[in-house]
Protein backbone atom coordinates (compact mmCIF):
# COMPACT_ATOMS: atom_id res chain seq x y z
CA UNK A 1 0.00 0.00 0.00
CA UNK A 2 1.77 3.30 -0.84
CA UNK A 3 1.69 6.08 1.34
CA UNK A 4 -1.33 8.00 -0.24
CA UNK A 5 -0.94 11.20 2.02
CA UNK A 6 2.62 11.77 0.84
CA UNK A 7 2.07 11.18 -2.51
CA UNK A 8 -1.05 14.04 -2.53
CA UNK A 9 1.18 16.74 -1.09
CA UNK A 10 4.16 15.97 -3.61
CA UNK A 11 1.88 16.55 -6.27
CA UNK A 12 0.31 19.69 -4.15
CA UNK A 13 3.66 21.27 -3.51
CA UNK A 14 4.41 20.56 -7.06
CA UNK A 15 1.64 22.56 -8.44
CA UNK A 16 0.35 24.68 -6.05
CA UNK A 17 2.65 27.76 -7.01
CA UNK A 18 3.73 29.12 -10.39
CA UNK A 19 1.38 28.08 -13.20
CA UNK A 20 4.84 28.00 -15.53
CA UNK A 21 6.56 25.27 -12.81
CA UNK A 22 6.26 21.94 -14.42
CA UNK A 23 5.07 18.75 -12.50
CA UNK A 24 7.63 16.62 -13.75
CA UNK A 25 8.34 17.00 -17.46
CA UNK A 26 5.47 19.24 -18.55
CA UNK A 27 2.76 21.65 -17.04
CA UNK A 28 -0.40 19.11 -17.08
CA UNK A 29 -1.10 15.59 -15.59
CA UNK A 30 -3.29 12.65 -16.09
CA UNK A 31 -4.02 10.41 -13.75
CA UNK A 32 -4.90 6.36 -15.18
CA UNK A 33 -5.85 3.64 -13.16
CA UNK A 34 -8.67 1.21 -13.39
CA UNK A 35 -11.46 1.08 -10.64
CA UNK A 36 -10.14 0.52 -7.09
CA UNK A 37 -6.49 1.61 -7.55
CA UNK A 38 -6.44 4.62 -5.29
CA UNK A 39 -7.15 7.16 -7.90
CA UNK A 40 -10.69 8.86 -6.04
CA UNK A 41 -8.64 8.45 -2.85
CA UNK A 42 -5.90 10.96 -4.13
CA UNK A 43 -7.86 13.44 -5.58
CA UNK A 44 -9.85 13.61 -2.16
CA UNK A 45 -6.79 13.64 -0.30
CA UNK A 46 -5.56 16.70 -2.69
CA UNK A 47 -8.61 18.46 -2.39
CA UNK A 48 -9.29 18.27 1.02
CA UNK A 49 -5.69 19.93 1.32
CA UNK A 50 -6.39 22.20 -1.18
CA UNK A 51 -9.67 23.30 1.16
CA UNK A 52 -7.61 23.21 4.56
CA UNK A 53 -5.21 25.62 2.97
CA UNK A 54 -8.29 28.19 1.58
CA UNK A 55 -6.90 27.62 -2.11
CA UNK A 56 -9.19 30.00 -4.27
CA UNK A 57 -6.59 29.38 -7.04
CA UNK A 58 -8.38 25.55 -7.45
CA UNK A 59 -11.33 24.74 -9.18
CA UNK A 60 -12.96 21.25 -9.11
CA UNK A 61 -15.41 19.50 -11.74
CA UNK A 62 -16.19 16.07 -10.37
CA UNK A 63 -18.21 12.96 -12.44
CA UNK A 64 -21.69 14.29 -11.72
CA UNK A 65 -21.17 18.04 -13.18
CA UNK A 66 -21.43 16.75 -16.94
CA UNK A 67 -25.13 18.33 -17.71
CA UNK A 68 -26.17 21.85 -18.99
CA UNK A 69 -30.24 21.44 -19.41
CA UNK A 70 -32.45 20.13 -16.60
CA UNK A 71 -35.93 21.08 -17.41
CA UNK A 72 -37.69 20.54 -14.07
CA UNK A 73 -34.84 23.32 -13.76
CA UNK A 74 -34.23 25.39 -16.86
CA UNK A 75 -34.19 28.92 -16.54
CA UNK A 76 -35.01 28.30 -12.57
CA UNK A 77 -31.82 30.12 -11.08
CA UNK A 78 -30.34 33.42 -11.44
CA UNK A 79 -27.04 34.01 -9.53
CA UNK A 80 -24.29 36.72 -9.30
CA UNK A 81 -21.26 35.00 -9.97
CA UNK A 82 -18.50 37.57 -8.39
CA UNK A 83 -18.59 36.77 -4.72
CA UNK A 84 -18.55 33.29 -5.08
CA UNK A 85 -14.94 31.99 -5.58
CA UNK A 86 -13.64 28.19 -6.48
CA UNK A 87 -12.97 27.94 -3.20
CA UNK A 88 -16.86 27.94 -2.32
CA UNK A 89 -17.36 25.73 -4.93
CA UNK A 90 -15.01 23.03 -4.28
CA UNK A 91 -15.84 23.24 -0.43
CA UNK A 92 -19.42 22.37 -1.73
CA UNK A 93 -18.87 19.43 -4.48
CA UNK A 94 -16.45 17.57 -2.01
CA UNK A 95 -18.95 17.43 1.00
CA UNK A 96 -19.51 13.48 1.50
CA UNK A 97 -22.91 13.69 0.66
CA UNK A 98 -23.18 15.31 -2.52
CA UNK A 99 -19.55 14.08 -4.28
CA UNK A 100 -19.83 12.15 -7.15
CA UNK A 101 -23.53 11.60 -6.51
CA UNK A 102 -25.04 15.14 -7.52
CA UNK A 103 -24.70 17.79 -10.16
CA UNK A 104 -24.51 20.83 -8.77
CA UNK A 105 -22.87 23.88 -8.61
CA UNK A 106 -22.29 25.20 -5.61
CA UNK A 107 -24.59 24.80 -2.16
CA UNK A 108 -26.58 22.16 -3.67
CA UNK A 109 -27.85 24.57 -6.21
CA UNK A 110 -29.06 22.31 -9.32
CA UNK A 111 -25.93 22.40 -11.93
CA UNK A 112 -28.12 21.71 -15.40
CA UNK A 113 -30.25 24.35 -13.68
CA UNK A 114 -27.77 26.92 -13.01
CA UNK A 115 -25.93 26.18 -16.65
CA UNK A 116 -28.53 27.07 -18.71
CA UNK A 117 -29.67 30.18 -17.48
CA UNK A 118 -25.88 31.48 -17.13
CA UNK A 119 -26.04 30.41 -20.72
CA UNK A 120 -29.14 32.38 -22.18
CA UNK A 121 -28.81 35.41 -19.86
CA UNK A 122 -24.77 35.76 -20.62
CA UNK A 123 -25.31 34.35 -24.04
CA UNK A 124 -22.60 36.85 -25.50
CA UNK A 125 -19.72 35.58 -22.98
CA UNK A 126 -20.05 32.11 -23.74
CA UNK A 127 -21.49 31.94 -27.22
CA UNK A 128 -18.16 32.30 -29.48
CA UNK A 129 -15.72 29.70 -27.26
CA UNK A 130 -18.71 27.35 -27.19
CA UNK A 131 -18.96 27.16 -31.04
CA UNK A 132 -15.51 26.92 -31.56
CA UNK A 133 -15.43 23.64 -29.49
CA UNK A 134 -18.49 22.33 -30.46
CA UNK A 135 -17.96 23.43 -34.05
CA UNK A 136 -22.15 24.46 -33.89
CA UNK A 137 -24.11 27.50 -34.44
CA UNK A 138 -25.49 28.23 -31.20
CA UNK A 139 -28.62 31.27 -30.42
CA UNK A 140 -31.02 32.06 -28.03
CA UNK A 141 -34.44 32.41 -28.45
CA UNK A 142 -36.97 34.75 -26.34
CA UNK A 143 -40.51 33.67 -25.86
CA UNK A 144 -43.29 35.29 -26.94
CA UNK A 145 -44.43 37.85 -23.93
CA UNK A 146 -48.04 36.65 -23.10
CA UNK A 147 -48.95 37.75 -19.49
CA UNK A 148 -50.60 41.37 -18.65
CA UNK A 149 -47.98 41.97 -16.65
CA UNK A 150 -44.91 43.56 -16.32
CA UNK A 151 -43.78 41.15 -13.85
CA UNK A 152 -44.77 38.10 -15.46
CA UNK A 153 -43.21 38.89 -18.58
CA UNK A 154 -39.98 39.70 -16.88
CA UNK A 155 -39.88 36.02 -15.84
CA UNK A 156 -41.14 34.62 -18.76
CA UNK A 157 -38.26 36.72 -20.93
CA UNK A 158 -35.44 34.85 -18.30
CA UNK A 159 -37.27 31.71 -17.85
CA UNK A 160 -38.41 30.20 -21.26
CA UNK A 161 -35.52 31.11 -23.82
CA UNK A 162 -34.86 28.35 -25.65
CA UNK A 163 -31.07 27.89 -26.91
CA UNK A 164 -31.30 26.17 -30.36
CA UNK A 165 -28.24 24.22 -32.51
CA UNK A 166 -27.76 24.86 -36.15
CA UNK A 167 -31.00 26.65 -36.28
CA UNK A 168 -33.03 23.31 -36.43
CA UNK A 169 -32.74 22.03 -32.35
CA UNK A 170 -32.50 22.64 -28.99
CA UNK A 171 -30.35 22.21 -26.48
CA UNK A 172 -32.86 19.32 -25.03
CA UNK A 173 -31.99 17.19 -27.45
CA UNK A 174 -28.33 17.05 -27.87
CA UNK A 175 -26.22 13.68 -26.44
CA UNK A 176 -24.88 13.14 -22.84
CA UNK A 177 -21.06 13.60 -24.47
CA UNK A 178 -22.25 17.13 -26.36
CA UNK A 179 -23.71 18.31 -23.02
CA UNK A 180 -20.53 17.24 -20.84
CA UNK A 181 -18.49 18.95 -23.26
CA UNK A 182 -20.58 22.19 -23.39
CA UNK A 183 -20.55 22.01 -19.72
CA UNK A 184 -16.76 21.47 -19.28
CA UNK A 185 -15.48 24.05 -21.62
CA UNK A 186 -18.66 26.34 -19.52
CA UNK A 187 -16.77 25.49 -16.04
CA UNK A 188 -13.08 26.28 -17.23
CA UNK A 189 -14.66 29.22 -18.15
CA UNK A 190 -15.92 29.87 -14.93
CA UNK A 191 -12.62 28.75 -13.72
CA UNK A 192 -10.40 31.23 -15.59
CA UNK A 193 -12.40 34.18 -15.22
CA UNK A 194 -11.72 33.47 -11.34
CA UNK A 195 -8.32 33.34 -11.86
CA UNK A 196 -7.95 30.03 -11.60
CA UNK A 197 -4.72 28.35 -11.88
CA UNK A 198 -4.80 24.64 -11.41
CA UNK A 199 -8.36 22.46 -13.03
CA UNK A 200 -8.70 18.96 -11.90
CA UNK A 201 -11.29 17.14 -13.79
CA UNK A 202 -12.43 13.80 -12.55
CA UNK A 203 -13.54 10.56 -14.81
CA UNK A 204 -12.64 13.32 -17.86
CA UNK A 205 -12.73 10.14 -20.53
CA UNK A 206 -16.56 9.21 -18.46
CA UNK A 207 -18.42 10.51 -21.28
CA UNK A 208 -16.25 10.93 -24.73
CA UNK A 209 -14.88 7.85 -27.27
CA UNK A 210 -11.02 7.36 -27.27
CA UNK A 211 -10.43 9.73 -30.32
CA UNK A 212 -12.89 12.67 -28.87
CA UNK A 213 -11.79 13.10 -25.42
CA UNK A 214 -7.84 13.09 -26.70
CA UNK A 215 -9.00 15.63 -29.60
CA UNK A 216 -11.13 17.55 -26.47
CA UNK A 217 -8.37 17.80 -24.14
CA UNK A 218 -5.68 18.76 -26.73
CA UNK A 219 -7.90 22.00 -27.44
CA UNK A 220 -8.67 22.83 -23.51
CA UNK A 221 -4.88 22.94 -23.15
CA UNK A 222 -4.73 24.67 -26.57
CA UNK A 223 -7.32 27.35 -25.83
CA UNK A 224 -6.42 27.85 -21.84
CA UNK A 225 -3.01 27.72 -22.03
CA UNK A 226 -2.49 29.47 -18.99
CA UNK A 227 -4.49 26.84 -16.68
CA UNK A 228 -2.93 23.70 -15.59
CA UNK A 229 -5.03 20.92 -16.20
CA UNK A 230 -5.04 17.63 -14.45
CA UNK A 231 -7.08 14.77 -15.87
CA UNK A 232 -8.27 11.59 -14.33
CA UNK A 233 -9.04 8.61 -16.72
CA UNK A 234 -9.71 4.99 -17.05
CA UNK A 235 -8.39 4.09 -20.23
CA UNK A 236 -4.22 3.32 -20.40
CA UNK A 237 -4.23 2.77 -24.07
CA UNK A 238 -5.22 6.75 -24.90
CA UNK A 239 -2.12 7.28 -23.41
CA UNK A 240 -0.20 7.20 -26.57
CA UNK A 241 -1.94 9.78 -28.52
CA UNK A 242 -2.01 12.20 -26.08
CA UNK A 243 1.44 14.64 -25.97
CA UNK A 244 2.88 17.08 -23.63
CA UNK A 245 1.48 15.21 -20.10
CA UNK A 246 3.47 14.31 -17.09
CA UNK A 247 0.89 10.39 -16.32
CA UNK A 248 1.08 8.83 -12.76
CA UNK A 249 -0.70 5.82 -13.61
CA UNK A 250 -1.78 3.33 -10.79
CA UNK A 251 -1.15 -0.48 -10.89
CA UNK A 252 -3.45 -2.82 -8.50
CA UNK A 253 -2.55 -1.53 -4.58
CA UNK A 254 -2.20 -5.49 -3.47
CA UNK A 255 0.98 -6.37 -5.48
CA UNK A 256 4.18 -6.02 -4.27
CA UNK A 257 6.01 -4.17 -6.82
CA UNK A 258 5.61 -0.24 -7.18
CA UNK A 259 2.13 0.65 -6.96
CA UNK A 260 1.83 3.47 -9.40
CA UNK A 261 4.22 4.83 -12.31
CA UNK A 262 5.42 8.10 -13.55
CA UNK A 263 5.31 8.65 -17.36
CA UNK A 264 6.00 11.02 -20.14
CA UNK A 265 3.59 10.61 -22.21
CA UNK A 266 6.13 11.71 -25.22
CA UNK A 267 8.27 9.02 -24.23
CA UNK A 268 7.91 5.85 -26.31
CA UNK A 269 10.35 4.29 -24.13
CA UNK A 270 8.96 4.85 -20.81
CA UNK A 271 5.21 3.74 -22.07
CA UNK A 272 6.29 0.43 -23.23
CA UNK A 273 8.18 -0.17 -19.45
CA UNK A 274 4.43 1.67 -18.00
CA UNK A 275 2.74 -0.57 -20.12
CA UNK A 276 4.24 -3.90 -19.04
CA UNK A 277 4.07 -2.67 -15.33
CA UNK A 278 0.37 -2.09 -15.73
CA UNK A 279 -0.76 -5.33 -17.84
CA UNK A 280 1.54 -7.58 -15.06
CA UNK A 281 -1.74 -7.11 -13.23
CA UNK A 282 -4.26 -5.03 -13.85
CA UNK A 283 -3.84 -7.54 -17.25
CA UNK A 284 -4.18 -10.54 -15.63
CA UNK A 285 -7.97 -9.85 -15.63
CA UNK A 286 -9.27 -10.53 -19.05
CA UNK A 287 -10.45 -7.44 -21.18
CA UNK A 288 -14.12 -8.94 -21.09
CA UNK A 289 -13.96 -8.97 -17.18
CA UNK A 290 -12.17 -5.29 -16.79
CA UNK A 291 -15.06 -3.67 -19.17
CA UNK A 292 -17.51 -5.76 -17.54
CA UNK A 293 -16.74 -4.70 -14.17
CA UNK A 294 -16.48 -0.76 -16.05
CA UNK A 295 -19.78 -0.97 -16.74
CA UNK A 296 -21.04 -2.83 -13.16
CA UNK A 297 -18.87 0.69 -11.63
CA UNK A 298 -22.28 2.79 -13.37
CA UNK A 299 -25.17 0.14 -13.08
CA UNK A 300 -24.18 -0.29 -8.94
CA UNK A 301 -24.60 3.53 -8.32
CA UNK A 302 -27.71 3.83 -10.66
CA UNK A 303 -26.14 5.64 -13.39
CA UNK A 304 -26.43 5.27 -17.05
CA UNK A 305 -23.28 3.28 -18.79
CA UNK A 306 -21.56 5.58 -21.04
CA UNK A 307 -22.59 4.38 -24.51
CA UNK A 308 -18.59 3.51 -25.66
CA UNK A 309 -18.44 0.74 -22.79
CA UNK A 310 -22.01 -0.03 -23.80
CA UNK A 311 -21.92 -0.88 -26.76
CA UNK A 312 -18.88 -3.20 -26.13
CA UNK A 313 -20.87 -4.91 -23.79
CA UNK A 314 -23.72 -5.56 -26.35
CA UNK A 315 -20.95 -7.09 -28.41
CA UNK A 316 -19.82 -9.52 -26.17
CA UNK A 317 -20.83 -13.34 -26.58
CA UNK A 318 -21.88 -14.82 -23.71
CA UNK A 319 -21.10 -18.41 -24.48
CA UNK A 320 -17.35 -17.11 -24.53
CA UNK A 321 -17.83 -15.90 -20.62
CA UNK A 322 -16.33 -17.43 -17.75
CA UNK A 323 -18.83 -18.28 -15.23
CA UNK A 324 -17.58 -14.49 -13.18
CA UNK A 325 -18.19 -12.83 -16.05
CA UNK A 326 -21.56 -14.38 -16.91
CA UNK A 327 -22.58 -13.22 -13.47
CA UNK A 328 -21.44 -9.95 -14.51
CA UNK A 329 -22.71 -9.82 -17.39
CA UNK A 330 -26.19 -10.83 -16.77
CA UNK A 331 -26.35 -8.29 -13.44
CA UNK A 332 -25.97 -5.61 -16.06
CA UNK A 333 -27.96 -7.01 -18.37
CA UNK A 334 -30.85 -7.12 -15.90
CA UNK A 335 -30.15 -3.86 -14.20
CA UNK A 336 -30.66 -2.79 -17.61
CA UNK A 337 -33.93 -3.97 -18.67
CA UNK A 338 -31.77 -5.75 -21.36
Amino acid sequence: MYDIDKLSRDIFEAISGDVQKKFREHYNMVIVGNNSTGKTSLIECLLNTVKQQKRKDFYYIDPKNRTVYEPEEEGGYSLDLEPITAYDIISSRINKKVMAKKDIFVDNLSGGGFFFTELVTKFAVYKNVLEQFMGWEINVESPEETSESIFERAIERNQRKKVIINNSYEIASISSSEQAKMRIVMEVMIAKEKKCKVVIIDEFDSHFDSEGMVCFLEQLVEKFNDIRFIVIIHNFEVLVNINDFDALIFNILDTSETPYNYVDTNDISQMGDAYKAFNRFVGKKGKQERLLRDGMTYVVKGEKIPIEIHDKIAKIDRKLLTNKEKILFDYIKEKNGE
